[in-house]
Formats: C-alpha cells, sequence, structure tokens
C-alpha cells in the first residue's frame, strides 16, 4: 500500500470520527447506526475532509439524502442554516482535485486528531 493511500485511509477514519462526535442524526437525532456523509463528494477534493463538510446522519437519513435530490439541502435549511450556507457557498470549488494528496492528507490529520482530542 502506497504512503498517500495509508494517510487518505487513516484522514477518512479520523474525518467519520469527527463528523460523528455529535453522537447523533443531524436531521432526526437518532442515536442508531450513524454515518458520516460528504455534502460534496470526496473523491480527490479539497474538502474531502473537512468537517464542515461532513454531516452526521442515521442510515435511513443517509439513504434519503441519495435517494431523493435535494433532501439533504431542504432538512438543513430547517435544521441547521450555517452548514447549507457552507456547502452552497463552496460548491464552485468543491471540484478543484488536490495536487498533493498525502500532504493534504497529513495536514488533514493533524487538524481532525486535535478536533477530535478538543471533543473527547
Amino acid at each position: 500500500m502506497s504512503r498517500t493511500t495509508e494517510l487518505s485511509e487513516e484522514a477518512d477514519i479520523l474525518w467519520r470520527k469527527a463528523v460523528k462526535l455529535g453522537q447523533k442524526c443531524e436531521i432526526c437525532l437518532s442515536t442508531q447506526e450513524l454515518h458520516a456523509h460528504h455534502m460534496h463528494r470526496r473523491g480527490g477534493t479539497r474538502y474531502r475532509w473537512d468537517i464542515r463538510n461532513g454531516v452526521c446522519l442515521c442510515k435511513w437519513c443517509h439513504a434519503y439524502t441519495h435517494d431523493i435530490e435535494g433532501w439533504i439541502e431542504e432538512q438543513l435549511e430547517l435544521r441547521n442554516p450555517a452548514k447549507l450556507a457552507f456547502h452552497v457557498r463552496t460548491k464552485r470549488y468543491a471540484k478543484d482535485v488536490i495536487v498533493d494528496k498525502a500532504e493534504w492528507a497529513e495536514k488533514a490529520i493533524e487538524k481532525l486528531k486535535g478536533i477530535i482530542e478538543a471533543n473527547t
């Protein structure tokens, strides 16, 4: 496994953990079967490991998000307008590709570890 892949996997694990720190679905408030959902597709983009790009969802709300176009945006408009505003504001930059993914992952890992440590 390459260094970039290892760092990306570690950053993905930490990102999911950080997004789920609230321990409940941000839409229905369920505490069961929580998932971390990327508002902007994760790919190799600049927001992949930005927790502001994450929403903690139960498996049912996560399914609705993927099955019904625009559903998550409607729900966030009601429940978390600041998160929706970030999503809208950053949409045009979301497809910017990271040039040095390993370096980007290292920085994300340090930041995510700090967030998790500060909140546990």
